[in-house]
């Protein structure tokens, strides 16, 4: 563990000790393009995380083409960026929670963890393949995924 001052060298740090944790196998990852952790039980392939403090336009494209070559090469169908993002990737997580929030969860308010869970859960399932979404031209999103794939 180092002690420099540098606050993204102490995050990927703080993940490879996270990672340890659970994997005893952790492994950099370098092609055409790198990636900052492997993660492998049993000799299988489990994760592949890159570590970036900020996410921004100057690095984006290095970060995640690195994360989608290890990826591709690894046989590996996600994978994780760990960081600050650049503040538009935010804009479809935050529209999606006050989606929830304003259409299901404050409408239906929950008595337990349990009931909240299977709430979120059923309206994930609604908003992705029944609801249409203005910005898709009033198609659902599984539609537009589908014809795209």
């Amino acid at each position: 563990v180092t002690t420099s001052e540098n606050t993204g060298r102490r995050l990927e740090n703080l993940i490879f000790l996270h990672l340890r944790k659970k994997y005893k196998q952790i492994f950099y990852y370098k092609d055409r393009g790198e990636c900052d952790f492997i993660a492998m039980e049993k000799s299988a392939v489990k994760k592949a995380i890159q570590v970036c403090l900020n996410v921004d336009d100057e690095n984006f494209d290095r970060e995640y083409d690195g994360l989608l070559d290890a990826m591709i090469n690894l046989g590996l169908k996600e994978g994780t960026i760990v960081g600050k993002g650049r503040a538009i990737d935010n804009i479809f997580i935050e529209r999606f929670w006050r989606n929830i929030k304003y259409e299901k969860l404050y409408l239906e308010p929950s008595d337990n963890g349990l009931e909240l869970y299977h709430k979120i859960k059923d309206y994930m399932k609604y908003y992705n393949q029944e609801r249409p979404h203005q910005g898709l031209e009033y198609k659902r999103p599984m539609e537009v995924y589908r014809t795209a794939a």
